[in-house]
């Protein structure tokens, strides 16, 4: 079964070609990782799945469902970066979805709160769930 489908996804901003003409299957279950430097596009892919931004051009299908369900958002001023983070991956799992989509979620934790947010990623994709993650790279040699 096939949680994520693209086909020629292709978004623009002005002269800069963010994604360009993406055709992926992402399979159910497991973890699948965007992974590339700041700027190649992994963000906008994000947006255009979560229908958040729509692509220039092509066809973005997550369980054959557009649109995002309205949430309730709280005051969260005060939190750090890392609770921040925390905060967003615990709403995401409140509905329990089958696909999972989070854009850099260990941004802003400390060492011990990346190798829990890592092992959590691994036992939610262990558990049947799809999880699509990024991940950004260092640029340069």
């Amino acid at each position: 079964m096939v949680v994520i489908r693209t086909d020629r996804l292709t978004r623009r901003f002005g002269d800069l070609v963010a994604v360009d003409v993406l055709s992926v299957d992402v399979p159910c279950g497991g973890v699948t990782g965007l992974v590339g430097p700041n700027g190649s596009g992994k963000s906008t892919l994000i947006r255009m799945l979560l229908d958040l931004i729509r692509p220039s051009s092509g066809t973005a299908d997550v369980l054959g469902i557009v649109g995002l369900m309205g949430r309730e958002q709280e005051p969260v001023k005060r939190f750090s970066l890392g609770m921040k983070q925390r905060l967003g991956i615990a709403a995401a799992l409140l509905p329990d979805p089958q696909v999972l989509v989070l854009d850099e979620p260990t941004n802003g934790l400390d060492p011990a709160g990346i190798v829990e947010i890592r092992g959590l990623l691994q036992t939610l994709g262990e558990s049947g769930r799809s999880v699509i993650v990024s991940w950004s790279t260092p640029v340069g040699p």
